[in-house]
């Protein structure tokens, strides 16, 4: 039975490694597994994962598209969840899932978005969910790097996550995919917090997903600039 690895970018998430691990670890996964936590943290994050999930596997992290691009190469499944350290499922068959279709011949799986502390993130999340769906009909889908599910060739075919960008990385990724290629997981969704909100704002964040929009087609360049949303 072919492997999947899920790997994990992660920079001092002390707070919410142990509720994405214990998310993967109590869901019903039937195929071999192994979580990769691509690491650059300061804080007690390596500790909690020694600790309490010592079967984890820890590599070099740094900026989120590095972190991603190491944990693929230390990937030893046909298949690669990549999922980011403040994730929970609200689904326990989610792996199988998002593997099925892999299985079946997509390059590329992810599923909808949910805040789990905060409404008014949670309702533009929906928005957000929405404008994704759209964009498959429109021939241009996009998936978040919160849960992105991926072909391991295809994904180093298509030269893995650019490590020059400092936000969008995971659009610019999934933009490559062909529609009839790309499937997302609508009866499913995973958990996140609002932190992003509380760091840059509500009308802050909609502000850099609009300019993602708005410079889908061309214009890499726009997404070179750090605007601190990873740090």
């Amino acid at each position: 039975m072919r492997k999947v690895s899920i790997v994990i970018p992660s920079y001092n998430e002390e707070k919410y490694i142990d509720g994405v691990l214990t998310s993967i670890y109590e869901s019903d996964i039937k195929y071999p597994f192994e979580v990769i936590v691509a690491d650059a943290s300061t804080d007690n994050t390596r500790d909690i994962i020694k600790k309490h999930f010592p079967d984890v596997k820890i590599v070099k992290g740094g900026n989120v598209s590095e972190a991603r691009n190491n944990g693929a190469k230390a990937a030893k499944g046909d298949y690669i969840i990549f999922i980011d350290a403040d994730i929970t499922f609200d689904d326990k068959k989610l792996i199988n899932k998002t593997v099925k279709k892999l299985r079946k011949g997509y390059h590329m799986v992810t599923t909808k978005l949910k805040c789990r502390n905060n409404l008014i993130a949670h309702n533009i999340y929906k928005v957000c969910n929405f404008i994704q769906l759209f964009s498959v009909v429109e021939g241009m889908p996009f998936s978040t790097g919160c849960f992105m599910g991926v072909d391991k060739q295809k994904f180093f075919e298509l030269g893995g996550f650019d490590e020059t960008l400092h936000f969008a990385e995971d659009y610019h990724l999934s933009r490559k995919i062909k529609r009839r290629k790309f499937w997302i997981l609508i009866k499913s969704g995973v958990y996140t917090d609002d932190r992003r909100f509380q760091k840059m704002g509500y009308f802050g964040l909609m502000k850099e997903f609009i300019r993602i929009m708005r410079n889908r087609y061309k214009n890499d360049d726009e997404f070179k600039r750090d605007i601190g949303y990873w740090s």
